[in-house]
């Protein structure tokens, strides 16, 4: 990474980048179980801009924070962050100590945060017609926009997400899920195959994001499978 790092989040996002945020580049997770390095907090010197991980790009360029802000708020222990159905990031919390604490250098935090990924500040695509509920193994297919500023030769990609739930600098349960895919000759309508299986994606709610080139849509909400309450039968094909 561009700086040491701990009690980062990793945000997936529907490009396939991954967002490196929050934390300290100090110091250890947790409060007041270390030899304190400043009040309650067993960290220090906070991680204040965020780092974007690109797979696809060369070994060596893969982590960049161009263009991403730096923020004066520390997100230290207890902050929380998720990615939205907008497609931005929403970022909360902060309280290394035992009660809440507006003292010291790392004060309990009340305050919210938006940040927004690169797409944010370009036309972007838009889906409609989106089905409320989606068979596994199954096509469906959907409306969408696409801005004439995009090139008409940029790789499409559809991502099935669940958002997931953070706490303590842990992201739990996000899943992210490329779907197949095929632009109509009038680049109206996607025909989309939806996930084999339970297995490569839990049965329940989730977003279907678009994303044409480096610009990527608002997320669309899903149910996928029967939406019954677990414990629920195998769905979908066996692979």
């Amino acid at each position: 990474m561009l700086e040491g790092r701990m009690m980062p989040e990793m945000i997936l996002l529907p490009n396939g980048q991954v967002l490196i945020i929050n934390g300290a580049q100090t110091g250890y997770a947790a409060i007041s179980s270390v030899a304190v390095v400043q009040g309650n907090s067993n960290a220090d010197h906070a991680a204040l801009t965020p780092s974007l991980y690109d797979p696809l790009a060369p070994l060596g360029r893969r982590i960049s924070n161009k263009e991403l802000p730096t923020t004066d708020i520390a997100r230290m222990y207890h902050s929380s962050v998720t990615l939205t159905p907008s497609g931005n990031i929403l970022l909360a919390g902060s309280n290394p100590n035992v009660n809440v604490n507006e003292t010291v250098k790392f004060p309990t935090e009340f305050r919210v945060q938006y940040l927004n990924p690169p797409y944010m500040s370009m036309a972007r695509p838009t889906l409609s017609g989106v089905p409320a509920k989606i068979a596994f193994d199954s096509r469906f297919t959907v409306q969408v926009t696409i801005p004439q500023s995009v090139n008409r030769s940029s790789e499409i990609k559809v991502a099935l997400m669940d958002l997931g739930y953070s706490s303590h600098a842990f992201h739990s349960s996000s899943r992210l899920v490329f779907l197949d895919a095929s632009l109509s000759s009038d680049r109206k309508s996607l025909e989309i195959l939806s996930p084999p299986n339970n297995r490569v994606y839990p049965p329940g709610p989730g977003y279907l994001f678009l994303t044409v080139g480096d610009a990527t849509s608002a997320g669309m909400r899903v149910m996928v499978g029967s939406g019954a309450s677990p414990p629920v039968p195998d769905q979908g094909r066996r692979i």
